[in-house]
């Protein structure tokens, strides 16, 4: 696995929103970032019960960097009005690894064609894919070592437990909150609920 070519400072808390459901979430289908979907109502939802989770918890989030696809955007918006106004800032690195050919395919069925070192030719590679994510966390070093909440897709977060040099991944829902951290000898990420 490739690392991040920086290195965050030791203590740094940043936190992950994925996006809230889409129809095909909702379909249990592929939906890559090459595709360009809005929330069902339920996802609007979601984001608005990440939100209530931000506050409750009193985290320290002044910023929302988000994905530039709808589905991110819509949940960033709908996280930040709910927070007062948070400033929001598109990253088009964090968007969702594009998917070709497979989008609208199950996810069950594609799990496989998906995880595999050689994708179909329409499936963005895992490490062109990695990569732009530790572009993306490398141009927001500064906002993401205060703290800031990333929104984007399930891919992404997996990406940046990758960069990070995180072992297990934890997997996140839609509408799901993680939080990562820097130690001094070791990186973890953990749900929040």
């Amino acid at each position: 696995m490739t690392t991040a070519p920086y290195q965050l400072p030791r203590g740094t808390t940043f936190y992950f929103a994925r996006h809230g459901a889409t129809a095909a979430n909702a379909s249990n289908v592929r939906c890559g970032g090459d595709l360009d979907v809005p929330l069902l109502p339920i996802g609007a939802a979601q984001a608005q019960a990440v939100a209530a989770l931000i506050r409750t918890r009193a985290l320290p989030i002044d910023l929302v960097i988000t994905s530039s696809l709808l589905r991110a955007r819509q949940t960033a918006e709908i996280i930040s009005i709910t927070l007062g106004g948070l400033p929001i800032v598109l990253e088009p690195l964090l968007d969702e690894r594009r998917l070709g050919a497979l989008n609208g395919a199950s996810v069950p069925l594609t799990e496989s064609l998906i995880n595999a070192d050689h994708a179909p030719p329409s499936v963005e590679p895992v490490p062109t894919f990695q990569e732009r994510v530790s572009h993306a966390l490398y141009r927001h070093r500064n906002a993401v070592a205060e703290g800031a909440l990333l929104v984007s897709s399930k891919g992404v977060a997996r990406m940046i437990s990758r960069v990070l040099d995180i072992a297990e991944h934890v997997p996140v829902s839609n509408g799901g909150l993680l939080e990562y951290r820097i130690g001094a000898d070791r990186h973890t990420c953990r749900p929040l609920t």
